[in-house]
């Protein structure tokens, strides 16, 4: 900021009004604030960003990392009933191997090999909502039988 005499446009005039300003140390504060971007005031905003990124990555990756040789999870909506569910499975090609229930809802999972290298499209159009890696994360999202 220069010294002496400063002209200030009719914004700048508004916004000071409106600030509370008691001292002159307030001035040098709003100053440097001023002129600093994001990335200047949060340093480390970008490393966590791509942390979460790939983090999230990492995780798709490993509950849609589907073989047509292993197993795979076919979650079903809540309103679909064990049954019908199990027949959707069969008429796609698949062995159904144990029905279990899933961590994010009611609905019903079938564990099932597949007998066609189409299954996994074939489930997906009979109604199936997901169809994952049984075996992702532990088999942490997915309920024992009740």
């Amino acid at each position: 900021m220069a010294r002496g005499r400063v002209d200030l446009t009719a914004r700048e005039q508004v916004a000071l009004s409106l600030a509370e300003i008691t001292s002159a140390s307030d001035w040098t504060s709003v100053e440097s604030a001023a002129g600093k971007s994001v990335f200047c005031r949060y340093p480390l905003l970008p490393g966590l960003v791509l942390s979460f990124l790939g983090l999230f990555g990492v995780a798709g990756l490993e509950l849609f990392a589907i073989n047509s040789d292993l197993p795979a999870a076919v979650l079903f909506p809540a309103g679909v009933s064990e049954t019908d569910a199990f027949k959707d499975v069969v008429g796609a090609g698949g062995l159904p191997v144990r029905v279990t229930r899933s961590v994010f809802g009611d609905g019903v999972v079938w564990i099932a090999a597949a007998n066609d290298p189409t299954f996994f499209s074939n489930v997906r159009s009979n109604g199936a909502l997901i169809v994952m890696n049984p075996l992702a994360f532990g088999g942490c999202l997915l309920v024992a039988p009740r």
